[in-house]
């Protein structure tokens, strides 16, 4: 084979492994009667291709899907897509159950959410504050708060307010030695049944760092992050750019020294 044909198919070679799977990758796909998800969504099918897999896309339309919200964590209902690639709801049944067995068990802590990346946060956008005091709260709290109780055989006692508004000066003076955790809301909190409004269906708004917006959808990379939590953008437009010229420096070269020889 001529050196320079065979230089030529290097090349060819060398620019499909530049741009990797990224090349692979679908701007959109369809997902059940949820429709068009893009990054940074992508099917389970494609894990390369996205931060957040969802299940059961290829399935039939009313098939249940399943979404992965971090790396090493569970799957949970996709229930509805509120606003397309940015608001979603999930249903978590599990945590559902757990709330029905035990209200104060479940509530000790936070919904386990995962934590922030340097490429995306997801929020609970519709939350109940409550407050986990130890049962020796030596100030009476607002008329306002409900008590719920778990002082045994917990030894703590679990406060919320009535009207879900915002802790004022008083309640946050009252409640200042105690742990706050926050879940899902799904109604009025003047009640005692708080499964009547502390929910298992969540919305989430899902936001893309800075870094992850500028790598995605203006360098036309893939969103990573390396073992020590860093962020990278993986095979840009940018770093492919960049070979490509190296590489095309290195064929004009080629060919100049194939001339030279042939003269």
């Amino acid at each position: 084979m001529a050196p320079l044909h065979f230089f030529l198919i290097l090349f060819a070679h060398s620019i499909r492994q530049a741009n990797g799977n990224h090349e692979n990758c679908p701007s959109s796909f369809t997902c059940g009667n949820f429709g068009t998800f893009q990054y940074p969504f992508t099917m389970a099918e494609h894990p390369e291709c996205g931060l957040l897999p969802i299940q059961g896309c290829l399935l039939n339309a009313t098939s249940p899907k399943l979404i992965q919200l971090g790396n090493n964590s569970k799957s949970v209902n996709l229930t509805a897509v509120v606003e397309t690639n940015k608001i979603i709801t999930i249903y978590d049944d599990g945590f559902h159950t757990s709330l029905d067995h035990n209200e104060c068990d479940t509530l000790h802590n936070n919904y386990t959410l995962p934590p922030p990346s340097p490429s995306l946060s997801m929020y609970i956008k519709y939350n109940v504050t409550l407050f986990k005091c130890n049962h020796n709260l030596s100030t009476k709290p607002p008329s306002n708060y409900v008590n719920l109780g778990c002082r045994v055989p917990y030894g703590y006692e679990i406060y919320y307010d009535r009207n879900n508004t915002h802790p004022d000066q008083e309640a946050a003076g009252v409640f200042s030695g105690c742990s706050v955790v926050q879940f899902a809301s799904k109604d009025s909190t003047n009640t005692k049944d708080v499964l009547s409004f502390v929910s298992a269906e969540m919305t989430l708004e899902i936001v893309l760092s800075h870094d992850c917006d500028d790598c995605f959808n203006h360098r036309g990379g893939l969103c990573g992050v390396d073992n020590n939590n860093h962020f990278y953008c993986h095979k840009g437009s940018s770093g492919t750019n960049r070979l490509v010229k190296k590489m095309g420096l290195a064929l004009a070269l080629v060919i100049v020294r194939v001339l030279i020889q042939r003269l």
